[in-house]
């Protein structure tokens, strides 16, 4: 394999702890009686207006804002656009500060940094300043050839063009690359599509057994449970090893 990119958000960085630490904030700011309540609503309201940003029903900020008056309306209060944007702010700050790598990513880019031959980048549904501060912040920006982003190229995963611009960017065949991400469908299910090796990494063991089923059948998907099974999967090549 000539080519290695990886998902962002819950595959390089801990995303959900960063949000439970934010949405603990915003509920304290908003008043929220119930904090656990309010957390999973808070994760709820991401996941429905993120997925009507990448949709392109709502621009980048208007879904922000949705997802804070979402959770303001249980407390019944009505936000307008300067105070929807002053309290997402203190959820991001908490948020951001709590930005951290999962304990397998240093070992495994170690490892990933001796092969001159691969190139690494990553494929992100996430925003193109935001996603670039995170791997800054988690000391991996600099060892990404390539960053692709469902922003600058108009398209999110799964969708294969998004795969193949970042081949393309990449300057290997769709053939040589690998996909690694921890969502089966987005990440890696869509790379196969597209033609590349798609890994999932499933660390919570949501299927026992050391790989997806369809690994056998010669679809190039393979399941993983830690970053650290990556380096030697990408250097045989296969996924069958």
């Amino acid at each position: 394999m000539r080519a290695v990119f990886f998902d962002l958000d819950e595959t390089l960085l801990d995303h959900t702890s960063a949000v439970r630490v934010g949405a603990a904030a915003l509920a304290k700011e908003l008043g929220h009686p119930n904090p656990a309540e309010a957390i999973e609503s808070w994760f709820a309201l991401e996941r429905h207006f993120f997925d009507r940003y990448l949709a392109g029903e709502l621009s980048f900020l208007e879904q922000r804002r949705a997802r804070v008056r979402g959770l303001a309306a249980e407390v019944g209060r009505e936000l307008d656009d300067a105070e929807a944007d002053a309290v997402f702010a203190t959820y991001f700050s908490h948020y951001q500060a709590s930005w951290v790598a999962f304990p397998d990513v240093e070992a495994c880019f170690a490892e990933l940094r001796t092969r001159a031959d691969v190139r690494l980048g990553v494929v992100t549904n996430g925003d193109a300043r935001g996603q670039r501060a995170k791997l800054a912040r988690l000391g991996l920006l600099d060892a990404m050839d390539v960053v692709v982003t469902a922003e600058e190229v108009g398209c999110a995963k799964p969708d294969p063009r998004i795969y193949r611009a970042a081949c393309e960017r990449a300057g290997v065949p769709v053939e040589d690359a690998v996909m690694v991400g921890d969502r089966l469908d987005v990440d890696a299910d869509g790379a196969r599509a597209a033609g590349l090796l798609g890994v999932w990494l499933d660390r919570g063991g949501q299927l026992s057994g050391a790989r997806h089923p369809a690994a056998h059948d010669g679809s190039r998907l393979v399941r993983i449970s830690s970053l650290t099974e990556l380096p030697a999967l990408v250097a045989d090549g296969t996924g069958q090893s």
